[in-house]
């Protein structure tokens, strides 16, 4: 149940980051295409669930410390608690999907 409820946190969070332009994949200088969303977000999600500098995940995701920092900054946009700044965004969203006024709902605030 746990890994099931965490594969459901983690696809959610890349339906939501996937129109940030920083986690869109693109081409490199070299002109090869650059990380993956689900490459940067693998590397951000693994130094916060194991406790690791952002260098500890270079081989494994072949990400290098800068990258996986870089993830790991703009991914805690989308992990922290909401301020005065998001209501409007996500009154927004919640509208576009059906959900009218339930900000501070702990049913629809997952």
């Amino acid at each position: 149940m746990k890994h099931f409820l965490m594969f459901n946190i983690y696809y959610m969070l890349l339906l939501n980051i996937a129109n940030d332009r920083y986690f869109q994949q693109r081409r490199v200088a070299t002109g090869r295409q650059g990380l993956s969303p689900l490459q940067k977000c693998t590397g951000a999600m693994r130094v916060l669930a194991y406790e690791t500098s952002a260098d500890a995940h270079d081989e494994y995701l072949r990400m290098s410390e800068i990258v996986t920092r870089d993830a790991l900054v703009k991914l805690w946009k989308y992990l922290r608690h909401p301020n005065q700044d998001d209501l409007p965004q996500l009154l927004y969203v919640g509208e576009e999907r059906g959900f009218l006024g339930i900000v501070g709902s702990i049913d629809c605030m997952h």
